[in-house]
């Protein structure tokens, strides 16, 4: 009885694991959520929702699904960003030692999660955009 009680727990223990290294994510952009969780989420928190009036949501910035998202990831922010009926006077920290395809991949993953107007961006697009940035947004 013992005997069958821990094989049957054996096997729920190497299933579960075999089930976790071979099952999909749920996001195609797993780079992107690595580095965002690296990189935003101290401030911005895991599902996006921010620190209240500290720090935005970034399902209400107008700065999703624009061009704009990979400029502000690289040189920062120092703005008045506007909420739905409020505005914050902040400041965003650049992170310039991010390579274009990490920020790619940041910027897909973020628009992929928070934007109604998704579309992907590649790294060449990226690059381009980079390009065209200026220093720390003000």
């Amino acid at each position: 009885m013992l005997r069958t009680a821990i094989s049957l727990i054996i096997f729920v223990v190497v299933m579960a694991v075999i089930w976790e290294f071979t099952s999909c994510t749920d996001t195609p952009y797993v780079q992107g959520l690595r580095l965002y969780n690296a990189k935003c989420a101290n401030c911005h928190m895991t599902d996006g929702s921010g620190l209240n009036k500290l720090i935005p949501a970034l399902e209400l910035s107008d700065a999703m699904g624009t061009d704009r998202l990979g400029c502000i990831i690289r040189n920062g922010l120092n703005d008045t960003i506007f909420g739905k009926n409020e505005f914050l006077v902040k400041q965003m920290p650049s992170f310039p030692k991010l390579t274009e395809n990490e920020i790619t991949n940041i910027v897909n993953y973020m628009n992929n999660r928070w934007s109604p107007n998704f579309k992907e961006i590649n790294i060449l697009e990226m690059k381009e955009y980079l390009v065209d940035c200026p220093g720390t947004f003000d």
